[in-house]
C-alpha cells in the first residue's frame, strides 16, 4: 500500500525506503510469526502429552458410553437404516 508520498508501506506507519529493506522486514515478520505459531503448537503438544496419563481412563469411559448409546438407545434409531437387533435373523 503506497503512502502519501508514493513510497511503499508494509504496515501503516512503517515507511520503507527501498525494496531490500521491504524484503528484510517482510522476512523478519514471517520468521517471528512462524516461531510464535510453532511455540503455540509445541506448548499444546507438551500439555497434551503430560495430561494424557491422567485423562486416558475418563476418555475411554466416555467413548464406551457414547458407542453403547449409539448402539442401544432408541433415540439414535433414526441414524441407522438397517440396524440389526439381538436375535434378528438376516436373510437376503
Amino acid at each position: 500500500m503506497p503512502g502519501k508520498d508514493g513510497r511503499a508501506l508494509v504496515n501503516p506507519g512503517v515507511r520503507i525506503i527501498n525494496m531490500n529493506e521491504q524484503a528484510e522486514l517482510l522476512i523478519t515478520q514471517i520468521w517471528f510469526r512462524t516461531i510464535e505459531k510453532f511455540s503455540d503448537i509445541f506448548s499444546f503438544r507438551s500439555y497434551t502429552l503430560n495430561a494424557l496419563p491422567y485423562i486416558k481412563n475418563q476418555v475411554d469411559n466416555d467413548t464406551i458410553k457414547f458407542v453403547r448409546s449409539l448402539a442401544y438407545d432408541m433415540e439414535h434409531e433414526k441414524f441407522f437404516i438397517n440396524k440389526c437387533r439381538e436375535g434378528t435373523v438376516i436373510t437376503k
